[in-house]
């Protein structure tokens, strides 16, 4: 996989959850308005500054089905996304920091 670049059936359903999750948070002019308040961040609870700012704060499902919808699990992802990944604007530039450091993971 490492050497043909291209990521695992797993690795890839987290990397169209964190692209989802990116273009909600990072929203523009072409993001329906429903995405761009699809996501929470620490930012948007709390008035303090905080440590992370672009931690997705996760939300609360009655039921386990309500766990596998992309509001849970991409918020979950999206937290476990190194920083300097997570911080970075410009979608080109956040996609290829994934799969890098995605692929870096395999051996």
């Amino acid at each position: 996989f490492k050497e043909s670049k291209m990521l695992k059936i797993h690795d890839m359903k987290n990397f169209i959850a964190a692209k989802f999750v990116h273009k909600s948070i990072y929203s523009d002019t072409n993001t329906p308005e429903q995405l761009k308040n699809y996501f929470t961040l620490n930012t948007d609870i709390h008035e303090k500054d905080v440590r992370d700012k672009l931690q997705v704060r996760p939300q609360r499902f009655n039921l386990v089905f309500g766990t596998t919808c992309i509001q849970c699990y991409g918020g979950e992802y999206w937290n476990k996304i190194n920083l300097n990944i997570r911080s970075e604007p410009d979608l080109g530039l956040f996609k290829n920091k994934l799969k890098a450091s995605m692929l870096d993971s395999y051996s």
